[in-house]
């Protein structure tokens, strides 16, 4: 969907004399080396209080030109992903 490309991989020990892994996988769409990490580890289950927490909730994507940013927009509508909101911030202008 973001047009990544994996950059590094790593399934590794949590911990010294752990039988349990963590598994992460650095990803890149420019040329930046790793501008988004993506990890996961066991144990990590589903919370009921999870829209109360404080969260991780907002990456940027920047495109040159506006062009860029509606094709990317009629591609992913067309998996059936919209944005909830679209805003002009006047200099910017943004999905969400």
């Amino acid at each position: 969907m973001l047009g990544t490309t994996p950059t590094f991989e790593s399934s590794s020990p949590i911990g010294r004399d752990s039988n349990q892994f963590m598994r992460g996988v650095w990803v890149t769409n420019d040329k930046a080396n790793h501008p988004i990490a993506l990890v996961s580890r066991p144990g990590l289950r589903d919370y009921p209080q999870k829209p109360t927490l404080s969260r991780f909730q907002h990456v940027v994507f920047e495109y040159e030109v506006i062009k860029d940013l509606l094709d990317i927009y009629a591609r992913l509508k067309k998996l059936g992903i919209e944005p909830v909101i679209a805003v002009d911030h006047e200099p910017t202008t943004s999905f969400y």
